[in-house]
């Protein structure tokens, strides 16, 4: 399906009125993704890359910066960069991934983590955490959202099932390598017996990568907490309107102070 959507790695086709990002942290290296999303969360693949080194240093930090602060060119004229960049905190160098989106919070960076309840909302209300790791508080402490992932990821493989662009179809490009696809697809709800009841699990296999899954549910967190900002029924109305300078009417929706729209000469 991929060479069916053979546009370039960092290019928007026409339809993508917003851009997400994600960030997954491992021992040794970054991992980012940048979302477009459309008219009935239609989506697009426009970057994903490593970002090899040590978490602890700012280095690898400063080239998801770079990434997610880039103005990605649309076919329809002038550029957009990512609204939101989540940033998973649950699993490695979590004092880091703290501490980065403190930093960065004003650019839209949200500190995540993934919520073990089944059925869990795909995106929490938001708590502070205001405590850093060695029990000592922090002055303007970051909001943590939980985000469910067994709900997110239910979502994002019935959309991969979508066979038609439009609504939910999910478009990857020339940035889709056969490594980001199995890693997005290596996943299975499999049956497990809990005190007694069966329930169904994500599993994936062992040795298997599923680092893009997990970004592709964090770029759709970021998603939730955008409409929360908007009215949802005329949301994408008013991101078209931003792209094309239409006079759309500020009431019909909710935005906090600043822009995350570029343009750029045509």
């Amino acid at each position: 399906r991929a060479a069916q959507n053979p546009y370039p790695t960092g290019y928007c086709p026409e339809g993508v009125l917003l851009l997400l990002a994600s960030v997954d942290v491992q021992d040794t290296w970054l991992e980012i993704k940048v979302k477009g999303y459309g008219r009935g969360e239609e989506s697009w693949l426009i970057w994903h890359a490593k970002v090899e080194g040590d978490p602890a240093q700012d280095d690898v930090w400063n080239q998801i910066d770079t990434i997610r602060r880039t103005e990605f060119p649309l076919e329809i004229g002038g550029a957009l960069k990512a609204r939101h960049c989540a940033v998973d905190t649950g699993g490695h160098f979590t004092n880091e991934a703290y501490d980065y989106c403190r930093r960065n919070a004003k650019e839209g960076v949200v500190a995540i983590k993934g919520s073990s309840t089944r059925a869990a909302p795909a995106l929490g209300k938001g708590t502070k955490q205001d405590v850093n790791f060695r029990g000592r508080l922090v002055k303007g402490g970051v909001t943590l959202f939980m985000v469910g992932t067994d709900t997110i990821k239910r979502t994002i493989y019935a959309r991969l099932k979508i066979a038609q662009p439009g609504p939910g179809f999910v478009h990857f490009g020339q940035n889709a390598t056969d490594d980001y696809l199995e890693g997005l697809t290596c996943e299975r709800l499999m049956p497990r017996t809990i005190k007694g009841f069966q329930v169904l699990e994500w599993q994936k296999p062992s040795g298997a990568r599923n680092e893009p899954l997990d970004l592709e549910v964090y770029c759709l967190a970021m998603l939730e907490l955008v409409k929360r900002r908007y009215n949802r029924a005329t949301m994408w109305d008013q991101l078209a309107g931003q792209l094309t300078g239409a006079d759309v009417s500020a009431a019909a929706v909710t935005r906090k102070k600043g822009s995350w729209l570029t343009r750029s000469s045509p």
